[in-house]
């Protein structure tokens, strides 16, 4: 076809062959998003769930150590050690002859307290 036929050629032929492509192209990204959304949507809540369950807040232990209680407390572990010496903490439970540990529920009820 010549450049002089195609300007020739009328242009409601070729909008209405716009028109209907993008009457498809229309209705195919209603039929994908109606196809995806479903198992877009489940994989979105699972992946939710994931993360809820990731960011469980993890409980100290019932006995904790020096490093623990002053991690629990956000201070130093010489910071719990005068604390203790000045009776703003409880003193701990002697474990063995090396070996002190608080009880979480002491430390729990002291940071509860009014």
């Amino acid at each position: 076809m010549t450049t002089r036929r195609i300007l020739q050629t009328p242009l409601a032929p070729l909008a209405r062959r716009e028109a209907q492509c993008v009457g498809l192209e229309d209705r195919l990204a209603e039929l994908v998003r109606a196809a995806l959304e479903p198992m877009l949507t489940e994989h979105l809540d699972r992946l939710e769930t994931r993360l809820a369950e990731r960011h469980q807040p993890v409980l100290p232990p019932a006995l904790m150590t020096l490093d623990d209680v002053a991690a629990h407390l956000r201070v130093v572990p010489r910071t719990v050690q005068r604390m203790v010496a000045r009776g703003e903490l409880p003193a701990p439970v002697q474990i063995g002859p090396n070996c002190v540990r608080w009880r979480r529920a002491d430390l729990d009820a002291l940071t509860e307290a009014p």
